[in-house]
């Protein structure tokens, strides 16, 4: 199944891009809908251009097992980076999630997440999930602009 989310973020393409190779980002934008901890080793500080194995937990308290974090950058032209992350997990066979980052002028971006997903009998139920995680995300996203990044 395949989804797409998209917002308008008041700042700048270039900040934009630094903080989404962040871990840190990506927990504050998540939480409490998801929550993780290091599956092998410690976390990086930035997921890009690794395979990071993490244990997942659903609002905090349900075990949804382990995922990997495959990512990768792409910088498509000045005015366009695209993140890509062909993971997989326990429970899903197979995750391709794609953040297009695109400058719209010097103070707007547009931040689009696409996923295609395959979780056999679970897709239905983890593409809605999905779906209520990555809109929550975009809020959080301009929650943190709004506070200048001070996570």
């Amino acid at each position: 199944m395949r989804l797409e989310v998209s917002s308008v973020f008041n700042e700048k393409l270039e900040v934009i891009v630094e903080e989404v190779e962040k871990i840190r980002l990506f927990r504050f934008t998540s939480f409490p809908l998801i929550s993780f901890w290091p599956g092998d080793d410690e976390l990086p500080t930035s997921w890009i251009n690794k395979s990071t194995k993490i244990h997942l937990k659903l609002f905090g308290f349900i075990p949804f097992g382990d995922q990997i974090i495959k990512s990768s950058i792409e910088t498509k032209s000045e005015d366009k980076v695209e993140v890509v992350d062909d993971g997989k997990g326990d429970n899903i066979s197979s995750w391709h999630h794609t953040i297009s980052i695109e400058r719209i002028d010097e103070k707007k971006t547009r931040y689009t997440d696409k996923l295609k997903l395959e979780a056999g009998i679970l897709t239905p139920f983890i593409w809605v999930f999905a779906l209520i995680l990555f809109r929550y995300r975009h809020y959080r996203w301009k929650k943190l602009i709004k506070l200048n990044f001070n996570y």
